[in-house]
């Protein structure tokens, strides 16, 4: 059944972001549901809330603190 409305959609993006190109650290982001793609996951719908209110994360691209390491050994 085609739609009378060819503009009409029943999908969406799932990640909104919002990028500052002048200065990186000051873009946002904000998933539909939250994080974890998993429906058991605590983390599911941990950003549901603030998503519904129009309201965003930060995204930082430059983290200030560093605090894991992966270390590759050869056996």
């Amino acid at each position: 059944m085609q739609s009378k409305n060819p503009y009409k959609t029943l999908q969406a993006p799932s990640l909104h972001t919002v990028y500052d190109l002048s200065d990186l650290e000051n873009s946002f982001f904000i998933y539909q549901t939250g994080q974890s793609g998993w429906i058991q996951s605590k983390f599911y719908r941990n950003m549901n809330v603030l998503w519904a209110n129009n309201e965003y994360l930060p995204l930082k691209m430059k983290p200030e603190k560093v605090n894991r390491q992966l270390e590759l050994i050869n056996k």
